[in-house]
């Protein structure tokens, strides 16, 4: 009776594994489609720009895009009035080096997006590929460092003096390091040129891919207590 007990609790707990890597599967290629998106956005604008008008046709001298028109499919980044569409080169976590929770603008000082959190956790992979396909140097030193993001910032500010004695911010905390941890070392790989390490080091069933998914969980079962 006990071993019976036993093996279902294992299925049970295999069953949840599973659950959970699907479920980390879902928001990477949500991020990786975002990503696309932001990819033929900015080489639309940079088709546009040698549009040609029918006068400028004639004369044969092309007619460049206004800088502020807004982009085609209606991606801006700040304010509409400012018409910036983004620019996925200078995207934090490329060049710059800094976590995607920076582009959390719905993040304040007292509230955070534990949604976007999750949805800028994911597009960490697809950032750390696109640095080893494109061959850049990352900040490893900021990626590793778990209080540069916005998300950061919230636990070791106003989300700790509101919910530092719950265990699950606790256990986001601890995780949370653990996940920049395991990106800097990524990041480290890629700026030391060791790309297929570093590619190695994102597929599944690495200590990358479970702080990731032990990060995702964690963030998940705080959004919980902050709902209740």
């Amino acid at each position: 009776m006990n071993i019976g007990v036993q093996q279902i609790n294992k299925s049970l707990t295999q069953m949840d594994e599973m659950t959970q890597q699907n479920s980390a599967l879902v928001e990477e290629n949500a991020a990786t489609a975002k990503t696309l998106e932001h990819q033929a956005i900015a080489m639309d604008e940079r088709v546009a720009f040698f549009c040609f008008d029918d006068d400028s046709a004639v004369e044969g001298t092309p007619t460049p895009v206004n800088p502020a028109a807004p982009a085609k499919h209606g991606v801006f980044v700040g304010s509409k009035s400012s018409m910036k569409p983004f620019n996925l080169a200078a995207a934090p976590g490329a060049r710059s080096g800094l976590s995607p929770h920076a582009e959390q603008s719905s993040t304040t000082g007292e509230n955070v997006n534990l949604d976007g959190a999750i949805e800028k956790h994911a597009e960490w992979k697809v950032r750390l590929r696109s640095a080893i396909s494109n061959q850049e140097r990352l900040d490893t030193p900021t990626i590793s460092k778990d209080n540069c993001c916005q998300l950061g910032q919230w636990l070791y500010g106003h989300g700790k003096s509101k919910f530092g004695t719950k265990p699950e911010f606790r256990s986001l905390v601890a995780l949370h390091k653990a996940f920049h941890v395991e990106a800097g070392r990524v990041s480290e790989l890629i700026n030391e040129r060791k790309y297929g390490e570093a590619e190695r080091a994102l597929s599944n069933g690495t200590t990358y891919v479970d702080a990731s998914i032990s990060a995702r969980n964690a963030i998940v079962a705080l959004k919980k207590v902050v709902a209740a």
